[in-house]
């Protein structure tokens, strides 16, 4: 682990770039701003066999197979010695070729070969055992199979983000909800409302909620007070900031200490900080921040106890003031066992999700808008007070005791529930 550390925070080689990966999101961030594209795709060595790992052995090429590999780019990524998944991403340019290995013991593998002229160290000593002048040819290698080459497919174009790639390899089969697609737009654009005039604060009983049910709504965005300044867009970071560090994120983005998105943030950060150490001293507490689409997907299997998972938000189109709806349909989200975790958009200058779990029940509501605005809002019904006053004040004003009967609200635009398949 020190070996990794001390790797990772050493200067890249001459005319490479580098980066210690340690989310599969950051590493295909990498790859991509890398080669200059979005569409890309990375190729390792797959060995098949009976007993894992397999023996030293002699092996046969049976194929031999290149890899389209544009202008010889290419991003390799190599798995280091830590505590958790660390990659050792770095450019370089290659040939590689996928070939089809024999094994004496019956073992086949599609084992990736590298082929490069670079002057890394152990390549230089490469050059040395095979007697061979430095960069004169290239020299090749396999790739251990927790390595792997990134290229630009063929005909590359800048389709997908990083964020969307990952969403198709971690839940191939589950839709992007427009809360998570909206966030990685660059062209979305959103309004400021008052927190107390965000639909999320708007509560009603689940029986009121029925086709002709009226009520009046303002939906929008809960993050839109901390939205980024001009010249800055927002990202997922893999870490959030204490609150000692506040005053030079504030600087460094030009946000004026006192302003309204400053005291956004600072609440964030309050809200943050109090889960993350009563999930350190509280092993029943599930309440947490997440900081990267990795994350918030991965405390969602960790909560529900599955992969197999999709979350549902509200769509909604355009911004639009406070107006009357009426309902037009209601159709329930299955949600087993009545297990779900709510996300909620937090004001950063980065997107920061709120995340923790609840029991209850959703459903799809089409609403219909006086100004002719139709939306798919998704509404939440559940009987918790824990952690939160608003729910608590609600029963207040709604008239029943706490606890005694769901009560729901819908989710602002930045919000989702994840519930299992």
């Amino acid at each position: 682990m020190r070996s990794t550390l001390a790797e990772c925070e050493a200067a890249p080689q001459a005319g490479e770039a580098k980066r210690c990966a340690t989310s599969l999101e950051s590493m295909v961030e990498f790859a991509a701003s890398s080669l200059g594209t979005r569409d890309v795709h990375a190729v390792s060595t797959e060995v098949i066999s009976t007993l894992t790992p397999t023996p030293r052995q002699a092996y046969r090429v049976e194929a031999v197979r290149p890899v389209p590999v544009s202008g010889g780019d290419m991003v390799a990524c190599h798995g280091m010695a830590y505590a958790y998944a660390v990659f050792g991403c770095h450019t370089t340019t290659a040939a590689a070729y996928t070939v089809t290995l024999a094994g004496a013991d019956g073992t086949k593998a599609e084992a990736l070969a590298a082929c490069h002229t670079d002057a890394a160290p152990r390549v230089a000593e490469a050059y040395k055992r095979l007697g061979v002048a430095p960069g004169s040819v290239p020299v090749c290698h396999f790739l251990p199979q927790d390595d792997m080459l990134w290229v630009a497919a063929a005909g590359a174009s800048h389709a997908a983000s990083p964020a969307e790639m990952y969403w198709k390899i971690a839940l191939p089969t589950s839709p992007m909800p427009g809360a998570i697609r909206d966030l990685i737009s660059p062209a979305s654009s959103v309004g400021s409302a008052s927190k107390e005039d965000t639909v999320g604060n708007v509560f009603f009983l689940e029986k009121d909620l029925f086709p002709g049910s009226k009520m009046a709504l303002h939906f929008t965005r809960a993050t839109a007070g901390a939205a980024p300044q001009a010249g800055h867009t927002k990202r997922c970071a893999t870490s959030l900031e204490s609150m000692v560090e506040l005053p030079e994120i504030l600087s460094q983005l030009s946000i004026p200490a006192g302003s309204p998105t400053a005291d956004a943030m600072r609440s964030t950060l309050a809200v943050c900080e109090a889960a993350r150490i009563a999930s350190e001293t509280a092993p029943k507490h599930k309440h947490y921040c997440a900081t990267s689409l990795e994350s918030m997907v991965e405390l969602v299997a960790s909560s529900l106890g599955t992969r197999d998972v999709h979350a549902v938000s509200t769509e909604h189109g355009t911004p639009t003031p406070r107006q009357a709806y009426r309902v037009e349909a209601v159709r329930p989200v299955a949600v087993p066992g009545g297990d779900m975790v709510a996300c909620h958009g937090m004001p950063y200058a980065y997107a920061v999700f709120g995340l923790h779990g609840l029991k209850g029940a959703a459903y799809t509501v089409t609403l219909a808008g006086a100004d002719g605005t139709v939306a798919q809002a998704v509404a939440a019904c559940h009987g918790d007070v824990d952690g939160h006053g608003a729910v608590a004040e609600a029963y207040k004003r709604l008239g029943v005791a706490p606890g005694s009967v769901a009560i729901c609200h819908f989710l602002p635009q930045d919000d989702m529930i994840w519930v299992r398949n």
